[in-house]
């Protein structure tokens, strides 16, 4: 920044001149000083409302997709529905080893299972 006056100017000054001079550039720091203070306070109202809004955010989705969405009250069985089929579908060891066998060989599971529970012809 280029200085309002010369060194020369300012040697030839009158006191008063001097004393002004001194008055306007305290009242600009002084000004400038309540100008970063009051940036000083809103940045810091800006960082708390951030915070702020960031918790509110994280506690929506924690709320949205958090496991605790997934519960449901106490004798509601709708969940349990869809385990039925596992539950029930208790396979013996003898079921197990025709699967593996059917996956195994190269004819049809379904036809070798037809097979099995068809009566025998010659009895």
């Amino acid at each position: 920044m280029d200085p309002f006056f010369t060194e020369e100017q300012l040697n030839n000054m009158s006191r008063e001149n001097m004393m002004e001079v001194m008055r306007i550039m305290q009242n600009q720091v002084q000004k400038k000083e309540t100008e970063v203070q009051l940036l000083k306070d809103k940045q810091k109202e800006l960082e708390f409302m951030n915070a702020m809004l960031s918790d509110r955010l994280a506690l929506a989705q924690r709320r949205r997709f958090g496991s605790s969405s997934e519960k449901y009250a106490d004798g509601y069985e709708q969940m349990d529905l869809f385990n039925e089929a596992e539950v029930n579908a208790d396979m013996d060891t003898a079921e197990i080893d025709a699967v593996y066998d059917a996956q195994r060989s190269p004819f049809c599971f379904r036809t070798a299972v037809f097979r099995s529970q068809r009566p025998p012809i010659f009895s």
